[in-house]
């Protein structure tokens, strides 16, 4: 069940390759899933190297890690 959120986190990205969204705009678009469990599993496919993040304090940026996408 876990393993679902995350491919729910990356289904969602894939349908904006070229856009960084925030970790805000992504909670609204996956309903489903609570913002404290979004924040936990979008740092786990940060360090499984799927995704990137660019933090700026209180907005964090995230995005499909495209050199990932190449492998």
């Amino acid at each position: 069940m876990p393993e679902e959120k995350k491919e729910k986190i990356m289904q969602t990205l894939s349908k904006f390759p070229d856009d960084k969204l925030t970790i805000s705009k992504l909670n609204e678009l996956i309903d489903e899933i609570s913002y404290p469990t979004l924040l936990k599993w979008v740092m786990v496919l940060e360090a499984e190297g799927k995704i990137k993040v660019d933090d700026y304090g209180n907005i964090k940026f995230v995005y499909l890690n495209k050199e990932y996408e190449n492998e």
